[in-house]
């Protein structure tokens, strides 16, 4: 088993180390948010739970439609059109 200033060093790099130990998910620190998604979580927040899934509806929709036509095309959906 590697030490402890291994799993340090990946944590540094970016890796979930506690998904490498245990299988779950590091959960997002609120800090390591950009400010436009601190905004559009603390607005998902302050919604009723009957908006809350049509906004998780919403999104996922918009995902897997922009996943959708990345891989045909190697780009995100919303790119700009040229």
């Amino acid at each position: 088993m590697p030490k402890a200033s291994y799993f340090a060093a990946l944590a540094v790099i970016g890796v979930d180390v506690l998904f490498i130990l245990t299988g779950t998910k590091a959960p997002i620190r609120f800090d390591n948010l950009s400010l436009t998604e601190q905004i559009v979580l603390a607005n998902f927040r302050s919604l009723q739970p009957e908006d809350q899934n049509a906004v998780r509806r919403l999104t996922t929709t918009i995902a897997e439609l922009s996943t959708a036509q990345g891989l045909s095309t190697g780009k995100n959906a919303f790119s700009a059109r040229t």
